[in-house]
C-alpha cells in the first residue's frame, strides 16, 4: 500500500511532519469555550458532512464538540511526547498561526483583544510543555501584532504575516483587498519591517520572488537567481525567510537561494523533476557533494544530525552555509546567539499544516 496523507492540522499529520521536516506549520482558532483547537478555515471542515442546524463558524463550537468531529487541541500536539522531543532536543521548529475569526462574528476593533487571549494561552501551553523558545514561533495576518505582543506579555518569537488578508468570504475578495498592500510594499520595506520588530524570519509570498508578480510591488524587484538575488540577500541582511506556497517544481530552486520552503508534499516516495529530494536540510545537513549527487538521483546513505555535531563542527557546519547563502554575519557569533541551536538563517524545509493541506469539502 502507497502512503496515506493524514487530514491536515491533526496530531498525525503533525507529528508525522514534525519527524520528515525541519519542522511544522500549523493553524490555532480560539473555541466557543476559550479553548485552541488545530484548524485552518473559518467554517468546520466536516468532510461533506452538514451542519445539521449546527453553528456555521468554528469559534462558535465548542472544543469537545470539535472533536467529537475529528479535530485536535492544540495542547494535545503540544504535549505530545515526539512533538516535544523533536522541539527541545532535536532542533525542530513550529510555526503556530493565530486565525482570526469571521467578521460577522468579531468587530474589527475587538481584533485585538481576541489575539491577546490566543497568545497568552499559547504562552502557556509551552512553557507547560518545556518548548524551547528558541524554536516556537507564533504570526498572524494582523496590522497591531506588536500591540498584541506587548499586551499578551509574550517574550517568545513572533512575526507579522503580510500583506494582511481580512478574514471575510470569498478568495477573489480576499486578493482584491490585499492588492493595494502588496502593490505598495517591497520586498525590501517588508524586510526592514520585520527587522525593526525584532522578529527572526521575513514570512513571505512566492508571488514576491517568483513569476511576473515579482515585479508588481514598487521599487526593485526581488527573486531566486542572479541580481534578483543579490539584492534579495541584500534586503533580507542577516534574517531567515520562510516562502510559501511551494511545489516540488520550485522547491529546490527555494533552497538553493538560501530560503526556506513551506511545502504541501510530505509523501516519503516524493521526488523532484530531474532530481531526488532532501526534507531535512537544516537538521540533518549536507555537503556540497552530497546536494550535488542529489541533482543526480543519488541520497546519502549515512548523515549526522545535527545535535550530534560537536560545537565546533556547528560552527564548521555554518561556515559552509556561510558561503553556500552569502550570509555576512560572523559564524562564530551566530553560534552564541542561537545557543547551539540551529539559527534562523539557515535553510530548513517546513512541512504546511502538518503533512499538507486537505482537499476542501463543502458543508
Amino acid at each position: 500500500m502507497g502512503w496515506s496523507q493524514p487530514k491536515e492540522n491533526t496530531v498525525p499529520a503533525l507529528i508525522e511532519g514534525i519527524q520528515r521536516f525541519d519542522g511544522v506549520e500549523l493553524d490555532i482558532r480560539m473555541t466557543s469555550d476559550d479553548q485552541l483547537v488545530l484548524h485552518h478555515d473559518r467554517r468546520p471542515m466536516l468532510l461533506g458532512k452538514s451542519l445539521d442546524g449546527r453553528p456555521e463558524f468554528v469559534e462558535k463550537w465548542s472544543l469537545d464538540q470539535l472533536q467529537n468531529e475529528g479535530f485536535d487541541a492544540f495542547s494535545d500536539f503540544m504535549h505530545n511526547p515526539i512533538a516535544q522531543k523533536s522541539l527541545s532536543e532535536e532542533s525542530k521548529v513550529v510555526f503556530v498561526e493565530l486565525k482570526l475569526p469571521h467578521r460577522r462574528l468579531l468587530k474589527k476593533k475587538d481584533a485585538n483583544s481576541h489575539l491577546v487571549k490566543m497568545l497568552t494561552k499559547v504562552q502557556d501551553i509551552a512553557i507547560n510543555a518545556g518548548i524551547p523558545k528558541h524554536n516556537l514561533v507564533i504570526y498572524a495576518f494582523h496590522h497591531h501584532m506588536n500591540q498584541v505582543v506587548k499586551s499578551a506579555k509574550y517574550d517568545g518569537l513572533w512575526s507579522q504575516l503580510a500583506p494582511v488578508i481580512p478574514p471575510i468570504d470569498g478568495e477573489f475578495w480576499q486578493k482584491f483587498r490585499t492588492l493595494p498592500s502588496f502593490v505598495k510594499t517591497s520586498f525590501s520595506s517588508l524586510s526592514k519591517k520585520h527587522r525593526h520588530a525584532g522578529s527572526p524570519i521575513v514570512p513571505c509570498a512566492l508571488e514576491y520572488l517568483n513569476g511576473w508578480t515579482r515585479h508588481i510591488p514598487i521599487g526593485r524587484s526581488v527573486g531566486l537567481h542572479g541580481a534578483s538575488l543579490k539584492r534579495l540577500r541584500q534586503s533580507l541582511n542577516g534574517l531567515g525567510c520562510h516562502v510559501w506556497p511551494c511545489n516540488d517544481k520550485i522547491e529546490r530552486q527555494v533552497l538553493r537561494a538560501g530560503l526556506s520552503p513551506i511545502s504541501d508534499f510530505a509523501n516519503p516516495d516524493q521526488s523532484l523533476p530531474n532530481a531526488a529530494r532532501w526534507t531535512k536540510p537544516a537538521t540533518m545537513p549536507l555537503e556540497d557533494e552530497d546536494w550535488n549527487n542529489l541533482d543526480e538521483g543519488i541520497k546519502p546513505n549515512s548523515i549526522t544530525k545535527w545535535l550530534d555535531l560537536s560545537d565546533k563542527e556547528k560552527i564548521q557546519q555554518l561556515e559552509i552555509w556561510k558561503v553556500r547563502f552569502g550570509w555576512q554575519k560572523n559564524v562564530e557569533e551566530m553560534h552564541l546567539e542561537s545557543k547551539g541551536e540551529i539559527p534562523w538563517q539557515a535553510v530548513r524545509l517546513i512541512g504546511h499544516r502538518g503533512c499538507g493541506m486537505s482537499p476542501r469539502y463543502s458543508t
